[in-house]
């Protein structure tokens, strides 16, 4: 009798093991461009719903049916019913949706218009104003210029009196996407710190470009401005030179935007850093896709 109750024993133990290392997140192959970095943070399934475990280690917590992503909605009421359709697909959203009075108007668009967010919303109350700085990307995509999120839990929830860092920061959250690229080891909430003291970060206006300028070149850097055309755009980024762009309300986001385009590949076709989003910074992009919403571009030189 006590044979068999251990050979039942370990036969459950073997399919326990099974099942649970069939439950990993899988790692998946990522475009690379400009000089590879080892991935240090781990990414999880695409058919993953509930990431908190992943949430909890490091970098951003992520959802990645970005096909639940909508036009871009501003106005609270559209908010909400955008809420409500992506709550009948993700238990992150419902959840969000069903006490949607306990979170700020802000942190409301950001889950309505950003899948990926979702966790990093779901867990606004219980962890507002924490931070635990690091360098690691918020999502490995292995470039020379690191993916770092402005609503990255390291950062994110941080509190100033006009907002939070994850609806405010894009400009010293590009600008540190752009150092780390160059070998200086700062975050984004270093450079927010910094901008803020010697006010190149403006409250209630955000980066000015005098600014995020000013903050280069003190730093030994060239910025360029640079012409719409297209030719002139791939032969910089195929130089690896990254180049900064600033965009009005648009597809990116409600308001005013920095992004960071660092590299093209043998289509011509151009990759950019969203600290906004993850979707966008995966995706391909075409010249006269991103053209319409450029209000002014600037090369990027480190002598």
């Amino acid at each position: 009798m006590a044979v068999i109750t251990a050979v039942i024993l370990l036969t459950v133990a073997i399919v326990f093991g099974i099942r649970t290392k069939s439950n990993l997140p899988a790692e998946k192959p990522s475009k690379t461009l400009g000089e590879k970095k080892t991935p240090t943070i781990q990414k999880p399934s695409s058919e993953s719903t509930e990431v908190d475990p992943y949430y909890k280690e490091a970098g951003v917590a992520i959802d990645e049916r970005f096909e639940m992503e909508e036009p871009m909605v501003k106005e609270m009421p559209e908010v909400l019913e955008t809420l409500k359709r992506m709550a009948e697909k993700s238990p992150l959203a419902k959840e969000i949706y069903d006490h949607h009075e306990d979170y700020p108007e802000a942190l409301l668009k950001l889950a309505a218009n950003r899948v990926d967010s979702h966790s990093f919303v779901r867990h606004f109350n219980s962890r507002r104003g924490t931070t635990a700085p690091s360098l690691e990307e918020s999502y490995p995509l292995e470039r020379k210029f690191p993916l770092y999120i402005q609503w990255d839990p390291r950062w994110g929830y941080k509190e100033y009196p006009e907002d939070l860092f994850c609806t405010i920061a894009c400009g010293p959250t590009t600008l540190a996407m752009l150092l780390n690229g160059y070998g200086f080891e700062t975050t984004p909430l270093d450079l927010m710190e910094e901008m803020r003291s010697n006010h190149r970060y403006v409250i209630n206006f955000g980066t000015n470009w005098q600014g995020f300028t000013d903050t280069l070149k003190e730093k030994g850097f060239e910025v360029l401005p640079l012409a719409m055309v297209e030719r002139k755009f791939l032969d910089h980024l195929k130089k690896g030179e990254p180049i900064v762009i600033n965009v009005g309300p648009s597809i990116f986001t409600n308001g005013g935007h920095y992004l960071l385009l660092v590299g093209t590949d043998e289509n011509g076709a151009i990759y950019m850093n969203d600290s906004h989003s993850i979707r966008h910074s995966k995706k391909p992009w075409t010249f006269e896709e991103i053209k319409p919403y450029i209000r002014a571009a600037w090369t990027i030189h480190q002598p």
